[in-house]
């Protein structure tokens, strides 16, 4: 409302106009500064409201998009390019034309786009870890490790999660274990992060023999077992898609079996798998060998 600019401009009385509530939540959300802009004899004055960084960064995002549905990938391709040179600091443009780039087949454009982007900016680590993901569709797990160990050591749930997973796909189930633990309740919320957690700590239990001699040894593969049998035991219980569960009870049954649990709670499981993917061959040749050993 013009009155209230006015009193901003020090014209007339500023109490409880609202305008300097504006000022604070632009700056609380990130947003630059309002302007205002006026002659000098103040015969006009006009506001400026910039918009917030990563709203211009959305926009763009949906325009790639939609290019890239019509089958205009190298309009997408430069629309992303445009935006993070006007937005050099956006680490949600930076990640998508790292995907972008990728996708197209070229990572070493990729990377070019990557290593533009400073280490100490704030959302590297999403920038990171679309870089290591696409080292990693690549199938090449050094190069993806390199990145990850790049990655900032303080991160929020998000950032763990989606670092968690990397991290497993890259081979180093220990650090995997780590940063799922760092996620917190993200990953007893998130079908996948659970279902993962729960293979991580699967394949670290592999790694301790299981007739080894030291007792803090067996100890520590019990556990991992046991809290690998809750975690799948929550997936199974979620609104997941047929593949998923099916995969999660196969990975059920074969916990129980390394806990020696009874073969009736064995056999439900592996019958339960099967029965969501009839045509997953390992399923069908899991619950035969748990039937011949009951």
């Amino acid at each position: 409302r013009i009155g209230e600019f006015l009193k901003e401009l020090r014209l007339a009385e500023g109490r409880g106009t609202g305008v300097p509530k504006i000022f604070r939540s632009m700056h609380e959300n990130g947003s630059p500064e309002p302007v205002l802009d006026f002659d000098d004899h103040r015969t006009y004055f006009r506001v400026i409201l910039p918009a917030h960084p990563e709203y211009v960064a959305f926009w763009a995002l949906r325009d790639a998009a939609y290019l890239r549905a019509t089958g205009d990938t190298q309009g997408a391709l430069r629309r992303l390019t445009e935006a993070l040179r006007s937005r050099p600091e956006s680490a949600l443009v930076a990640a998508a034309l790292i995907r972008e780039h990728a996708m197209l087949g070229d990572l070493g454009a990729a990377r070019m786009a990557h290593d533009r982007f400073p280490r100490e900016a704030r959302g590297y680590a999403m920038v990171a870890a679309a870089m290591a993901d696409a080292y990693l569709d690549a199938r090449d797990q050094g190069a993806a490790r390199k990145i990850l160990d790049q990655m900032p050591s303080i991160l929020s749930s998000d950032e763990a999660f989606d670092a968690a997973i990397l991290e497993r796909r890259a081979g180093r189930q220990r650090e995997a274990h780590r940063l799922f633990m760092s996620a917190g309740d993200r990953v007893l919320a998130d079908p996948r992060a659970a279902h993962e957690f729960g293979q991580t700590k699967m394949k670290l239990a592999n790694d301790i023999p299981p007739r080894t001699r030291n007792r803090a040894d067996r100890e520590a593969r019990v556990r991992l077992l046991r809290e690998a049998e809750e975690l799948l035991q929550r997936v199974v219980q979620m609104d997941v898609p047929a593949v998923r569960r099916g995969w999660a009870w196969y990975d059920l049954g074969r916990v129980r079996q390394r806990l020696r649990k009874p073969a009736t709670d064995v056999l439900v499981a592996f019958e339960r798998a099967v029965a969501l993917c009839p045509d997953e061959h390992r399923f069908t040749e899991a619950l035969r060998r748990a039937k011949g050993l009951s």
